[in-house]
């Protein structure tokens, strides 16, 4: 991989443990009960984690992050044990859509949220979100390169697991799912958005 510039890219990383969070930024879409903050919160002092670039050097926070295929610029954290947390992009998609209804954000994807409906936002938020998981956790031959995945709609059960792995105590977090976020679909939005989410239910069986 010949783009340098991703190695300002961060995460959060544990060079202790050799433990690396690939983290999913659309997942993160969830302020009803500020799930991320309560996540990295726990995490970070359990795991010894820390926001650290693809340089290995250490950040203040994480403004961009990268994918598990990005460590090929790195050796090193290629060998680490990596995890992340993956959400349903269809459930995502409305999740963002209905928060920034409510944001004060003054972003043009948060203003346009406001004023035009699902299906023609939906539209131009796919072309700027990157919303299939497998863009975060796959190479580019479709290779799974994380250890171990986190479903968000499962994640107690499967924070669980991976904390037993790992030797830390275990700590439950209560997630909100969006309800009935499958009516926000029609035919044609579906066929459209498939050109692309197609691959996560491949690899991941996420479908509308």
């Amino acid at each position: 991989m010949e783009n340098y510039s991703n190695l300002n890219k961060g995460s959060y990383i544990s060079t202790k443990r050799k433990i690396i969070f690939i983290c999913v930024p659309n997942f993160m879409f969830n302020i009803e009960n500020n799930f991320q903050n309560i996540f990295f919160l726990y995490t970070c002092p359990s795991l010894n984690l820390e926001c650290i670039n693809l340089k290995n050097e250490k950040i203040l926070s994480v403004d961009s992050y990268f994918t598990a295929s990005d460590l090929d610029l790195n050796l090193e954290f290629q060998q680490y044990y990596k995890f992340t947390i993956i959400r349903n992009p269809w459930e995502t998609l409305v999740s963002i859509y209905l928060n920034l209804q409510n944001s004060q954000s003054n972003t043009y994807l948060s203003r346009s949220a406001k004023f035009f409906n699902f299906k023609d936002w939906a539209i131009y938020a796919s072309n700027i979100l990157k919303l299939p998981n497998t863009y975060y956790t796959h190479s580019e031959n479709n290779k799974q390169l994380i250890n171990f995945v986190i479903r968000y709609e499962y994640f107690n059960q499967d924070f669980k697991k991976f904390c037993s792995i790992h030797n830390v105590p275990y700590k439950e977090i209560k997630t909100y799912m969006t309800k009935d976020y499958q009516k926000y679909y029609d035919k044609d939005l579906i066929e459209y958005l498939n050109s692309f989410l197609k691959i996560d239910e491949i690899n991941y069986g996420y479908k509308v």
